[in-house]
């Protein structure tokens, strides 16, 4: 399988984080990863919506093909769809059964989706105490005190994980956790090694302590995980 991407329009780009076609290359099984965000999905059987993903999704590359997704930022796609990110964590779901909000699309006019998607976001009004926190946490790779995040954004704990609820689908610690298991891929494709010393400096307890997380977010071990072929 392969998967294309293109970034959004400026007037976009706080909303979308990208726009992403596939295309046959193989047949097998492909590994999607958490990454904070949800998607809005078009493809030969319909709409459908993908919500945040606190474990690995394995797909058939097959069943994917030709399709055509709205990968929106963490904690923009309930803007979009005016209904509750907790209910979509997890889940793949018809987005006929979500929203009737959400227009029509034809995902061979890029030019009309962002015409719709900018009709969509005009009135719907973003949590800025969830925005400062949602770009914290990802600045820090997943490091930041939840407890600091929420006192910067003027907000209790509670009050925090009670609108990542709503706008991200999972709380801010698993968002955080996410994000740092996020950096650590990138840090290891990067060429970084020394696992322990990886473990170290992204803030995990030990290297046992970044496996573990790696196994629950990725489905493997990091040492399996980079020698196949499926993410």
């Amino acid at each position: 399988m392969t998967v294309h991407e293109i970034a959004p329009s400026p007037e976009l780009a706080e909303y979308v984080d990208a726009y992403w076609w596939s295309e046959k290359s193989s047949s097998g099984m492909m590994r999607i990863l958490p990454d904070g965000c949800a998607d809005v999905v078009f493809d030969s059987k319909g709409a459908f919506v993908v919500g945040a993903m606190t474990r690995p999704l394995r797909i058939d590359a097959a069943e994917t093909v030709g399709a055509f997704g709205i990968r929106f930022r963490p904690g923009r796609a309930a803007l979009a769809l005016r209904t509750p990110l907790t209910i979509l964590t997890d889940a793949r779901v018809p987005l006929r059964d979500v929203t009737k909000r959400f227009p029509v699309l034809d995902p061979t006019r890029l030019d009309t989706v962002e015409e719709a998607l900018r009709t969509i976001f005009r009135d719907a009004p973003a949590d800025p105490r969830v925005d400062a926190a949602v770009d914290a946490i990802i600045r820090s790779g997943g490091q930041a005190s939840i407890e600091e995040v929420a006192a910067k954004a003027g907000v209790s704990r509670q009050h925090l994980a009670r609108a990542f609820a709503y706008h991200v689908g999972v709380s801010p610690k698993t968002f955080a956790r996410v994000m740092r298991f996020r950096r650590a891929i990138a840090l290891a494709r990067g060429g970084r090694e020394g696992w322990a010393d990886l473990a170290a400096e992204l803030g995990y307890f030990d290297q046992s302590h970044m496996i573990s997380e790696f196994r629950e977010f990725a489905g493997d071990t990091p040492v399996p995980f980079f020698l196949s072929a499926a993410d």
